[in-house]
């Protein structure tokens, strides 16, 4: 197997993983909203879109996680972190992620209006709104071949332990891992090392979606990873239960957590047939994004979802506005009639101004 790079994807267990940028010593590390792919000398990746969805059942969590990245390199890897470490990773529904982005958009509406911007001259405005333990060892429990995906699923003692096995196995990191890892590694968390080979090939565009399950006591996103991260991070969560659910953590009131949709799914809404079994018994969606523009100070604690006070639907709204007279004809038109008017009075003046000053006969 060729030499790895290993994105920090500290976001999972509830819908993702978004890893610690910079936490590979690699060159040309880059940043991104949902973290950084980097591999061995002249090998860069980046992550240009993460999408991740969560369903919990009371006993176990599932995610559904997708990448789009650009870079250069023929191997990337990810490294998951789950509160526990019966974690199941399989190939995930790429047709799923299509039926939530498309359930979660915004409505378009039209406003109509008397007066609009104006036409002749021009508008620039913008009309919408809107291991064994005691021996600090590495343990690899489970490994699996999933064709493009290489999964392991691995416990350690300590932190430096599991940067050890890292290195030993080709992935760089830098003196940044053991920090933003020991939470998880003294929680007794567990990882999911997963590997993304193009036999040959850059990887490029939208890598195969994964799908991980794991016992859990709660619904949580893993996000403390993030703290690393150099640049703006943000994340969009896709989560499918009995009601609407809201943020319990900390982190919820650090950064601008915006709810995008709320609402029931309906069985025509949910083409895949990984989102339908899972609809049939979880069938309201909330979607929610978070953008955190100094994660360091901003990301506190993972996020911790419940059950709302309200099962309101929510619905973004795009407004389309119509315009009978645009201002700037309306404007000369209203020039034009009060020239008019103030033409004909001035006209009436002068005509009963002779009128006074004629000559009376007689």
């Amino acid at each position: 197997m060729s030499r790895g790079a290993l994105t920090w994807w500290a976001r999972a267990t509830a819908a993702a993983a978004l890893v610690a940028t910079g936490l590979l010593a690699a060159p040309g590390a880059m940043a991104c909203a949902c973290g950084g792919f980097v591999g061995p000398d002249g090998s860069r990746q980046t992550v240009q879109q993460e999408t991740a969805a969560l369903h919990w059942d009371g006993t176990d969590e599932t995610i559904h996680l997708r990448l789009t990245t650009q870079g250069v390199g023929d191997d990337a890897g990810l490294l998951l972190p789950t509160p526990n470490p019966a974690a199941d990773v399989a190939l995930g529904d790429e047709e799923l992620f299509s039926d939530l982005a498309a359930a979660s958009a915004p409505r378009w509406e039209e406003r109509q209006h008397l007066f609009g911007p104006p036409e002749l001259f021009g508008d620039d405005g913008d009309s919408a709104a809107g291991g064994a333990p005691g021996d600090g060892a590495v343990q690899v429990l489970s490994t699996q071949d999933l064709g493009p995906l290489e999964t392991a699923v691995l416990t350690a003692d300590d932190p430096g332990a599991l940067d050890e096995w890292l290195t030993e196995h080709d992935y760089v990191m830098n003196e940044r891992f053991e920090s933003v890892v020991t939470p998880y590694v003294e929680e007794g968390w567990a990882f999911v090392a997963v590997r993304l080979t193009a036999e040959g090939q850059t990887i490029s565009g939208d890598l195969p979606p994964l799908k991980v399950t794991f016992p859990s006591d709660e619904l949580v996103y893993p996000m403390r990873m993030s703290q690393a991260a150099v640049d703006t991070q943000s994340t969009r969560t896709y989560v499918l239960s009995d009601h609407r659910v809201t943020r319990t953590d900390p982190t919820g009131s650090s950064g601008q957590a915006e709810l995008l949709f709320a609402g029931e799914l309906t069985a025509d809404q949910a083409q895949s047939p990984e989102l339908a079994a899972i609809v049939a018994q979880a069938p309201y969606l909330t979607t929610l994004e978070q953008e955190f523009v100094n994660p360091q100070a901003q990301i506190v604690s993972d996020y911790v979802f419940a059950a709302d006070d309200t099962d309101e639907p929510f619905q973004r709204v795009i407004y389309t506005d119509s315009y009978l007279i645009p201002i700037d004809v309306a404007i000369i038109l209203a020039v034009l009639v009060l020239g008019l008017v103030g033409g004909g009075i001035a006209i009436v003046m002068v005509v009963r101004r002779q009128l006074r000053s004629a000559p009376r006969a007689g």
